[in-house]
């Protein structure tokens, strides 16, 4: 009998592990959310895209064959970065990002940036609030938007665009994969931090889709 235990341990943990891994990568599908609406006219890029160098090509080339009016990004006027990288305080890291547009062949004039000021929480929400308040200023006849953002935040950014612009606007979400997020969900064992990172991530998106907007201070 305790050989039959012994023996079925390594089973028992094999199938926890496939099971894991079905679901953690089940979850980051579902999470890295690509559905663009037709025939949009403004291309929204979340301003901390600068950190993915590598993805900044693909908002080019969805720009270019898009037929967009213009791209706007939307972010913060400083980000301190910290879960990757570090701890470097980046000045307009919107700037960044525009930078990086200009030197994969995007021209000046095609560029909108809105900036949020000292937001600690509701990150987010406040960008596409800034994105939603600048659109209605500048260009109110605006109907349907992409959004663009990375990794496992799709889902996130998404229903919090939504959300913010309401009925008056289409949003649909473009998002282009890391890898990062599910490189660890595989390697669970040997870096934890990955499931913690997807735990985060879901809990991420529950927050987006239920949190109250009136609760989003100005």
């Amino acid at each position: 009998m305790i050989i039959l235990i012994l023996a079925g341990i390594p089973i028992v943990g094999a199938a926890a592990y496939l099971c894991f891994n079905f679901v953690s990568n089940s979850i980051v599908e579902y999470l890295l959310v690509n559905k663009p609406v037709p025939q949009a006219e403004v291309l929204v890029v979340e301003g901390w895209l600068y950190e993915f160098k590598k993805l900044v090509p693909s908002v080019s080339d969805e720009f270019n064959k898009g037929n967009y009016k213009y791209i706007l990004i939307s972010g913060k006027s400083y980000e301190t970065i910290s879960a990757f990288s570090g701890r470097d305080t980046i000045e307009s890291p919107s700037s960044s990002l525009e930078g990086l547009l200009l030197k994969n062949g995007i021209d000046s004039s095609k560029i909108k940036i809105v900036e949020i000021h000292s937001v600690d929480m509701h990150k987010t929400f406040s960008m596409a609030r800034s994105a939603r308040n600048w659109l209605s200023q500048n260009d109110p006849d605006v109907k349907k938007i992409n959004v663009c953002t990375a990794g496992a935040h799709g889902r996130k950014t998404w229903w919090a665009y939504k959300r913010m612009l309401g009925n008056r606007v289409s949003v649909g979400i473009l998002s282009f994969s890391t890898g990062t997020l599910q490189t660890w969900t595989r390697k669970w064992l040997e870096r934890r931090c990955g499931t913690r990172w997807l735990v985060y991530a879901l809990a991420g998106y529950f927050y987006a889709r239920f949190w109250p907007i009136s609760f989003i201070p100005d």
